[in-house]
């Protein structure tokens, strides 16, 4: 989340500032709510929907907020995601009566080894604000941009492949990829 966003909250801005704020809002608490959602959920559940929820949440109960920090408000945002994302499972997960037919039993060959190492909590953090930034900075990139680089690094196409899938030349398709990579750059620096 970029710096001054408490002030812009609790100040009157101009609507367009306040509308830019409040997308970044929503896309952090849409990152927090994909983060925390349970798999099983994913049927019953979108992270949209909790974020959106959680955003009107976060508008209604505003004035109760009594931080002062970026960290402070991404707590509570954090909080209010968590309660939402409680109350669902609650509500598709917890509420169903016992089955006994569903149980499975599980051998001990069934089980994940446990992580010879797990995070330490500051790596945790900082690869989530990276993530955040990242999200952020990408949905600022022109949509045409934005697909290529979904092509190309999250789906793991080659050059030559989103070439034919787009109808573009491969050095289009190159010489876009470069671009986006120079865009997020810039994006992510401002960010910091």
């Amino acid at each position: 989340m970029r710096d001054g966003w408490l002030e812009s909250l609790r100040e009157e801005s101009d609507e367009e500032s306040l509308h830019r704020l409040w997308q970044e809002i929503r896309q952090y608490l849409h990152f927090l709510a994909s983060r925390s959602l349970d798999r099983s959920l994913a049927s019953k559940v979108d992270a949209s929907d909790i974020a959106q929820h959680s955003l009107l949440e976060m508008q209604n109960d505003f004035h109760r907020f009594k931080g002062t920090t970026k960290e402070e408000l991404k707590a509570w945002l954090e909080r209010l995601v968590l309660h939402n994302v409680r109350d669902s499972s609650r509500k598709y997960i917890q509420s169903e009566k016992r089955n006994v037919r569903r149980e499975k039993v599980f051998s001990d060959s069934d089980r994940d080894p446990l992580p010879t190492k797990s995070p330490s909590a500051s790596e945790v953090y900082i690869k989530q604000e990276s993530d955040i930034n990242l999200a952020i900075a990408l949905n600022r990139l022109p949509t045409s941009i934005r697909q290529l680089v979904e092509l190309r690094f999250r789906r793991g196409l080659s050059v030559s492949q989103i070439a034919l899938l787009m109808n573009i030349s491969e050095y289009k398709v190159r010489s876009q990829v470069d671009q986006a990579i120079t865009l997020l750059r810039r994006e992510l620096t401002d960010l910091e």
